[in-house]
C-alpha cells in the first residue's frame, strides 16, 4: 500500500487553497458588482475655475431615476445656469444661487428607459463665466 505524505501532498494542498481563495474573492466581486449596477457617479473639475462636480444616479425603482448633481468650491452667493438632459432630451433648465464654500445641488426624478439611460449636465457661472460639463450612463 502506498501511502502520500510529505512534499507530494503539499503541492495539491496549495492548490486547492488557491481556488477556494479565487471562488472567494470572485464570489465577492461578483456580489458588489451587482449592488453597485443600480447606482453610477462621476466626477470631475470645472473650467476656468476651482469648482468640482459630481453626478450621481440611481435607480429608484423598475420606473424611475434619480438624478443628483453637486458643484462644490466655487464662491458663495453666485448665480449658475444648469441645464440636464436625458438621453439628449432636456429635463431641467434653471439657476442656482451657491452657497457657503460655493456649493448648489440639483435634484430631480427621470422615467428609467429602456437600454442604457445617459444623463448629461452643464453649468455655467454667470459672473465668473467657469463652466462644468459632465455625463453619467446606468
Amino acid at each position: 500500500m502506498i501511502v502520500l505524505r510529505g512534499p507530494i501532498l503539499r503541492p495539491w494542498t496549495r492548490l486547492a487553497g488557491a481556488l477556494l481563495l479565487a471562488v472567494a474573492l470572485s464570489a465577492t466581486t461578483l456580489s458588489t458588482a451587482l449592488a453597485e449596477a443600480d447606482q453610477v457617479a462621476r466626477r470631475g473639475r470645472c473650467s476656468g475655475g476651482p469648482s468640482r462636480w459630481t453626478l450621481a444616479i440611481r435607480r429608484a425603482d423598475d420606473d424611475t431615476l434619480r438624478v443628483r448633481l453637486a458643484v462644490t468650491g466655487g464662491r458663495a452667493d453666485q448665480k449658475w445656469n444648469v441645464y440636464m438632459d436625458h438621453n439628449r432630451e432636456g429635463f431641467f433648465f434653471g439657476s442656482r444661487t451657491s452657497g457657503p464654500g460655493g456649493f448648489f445641488l440639483v435634484r430631480r426624478r427621470v422615467a428609467n428607459l429602456a437600454g442604457a439611460d445617459t444623463i448629461s449636465f452643464g453649468a455655467n457661472n454667470v459672473p465668473s463665466n467657469e463652466i462644468c460639463r459632465g455625463r453619467a450612463s446606468l
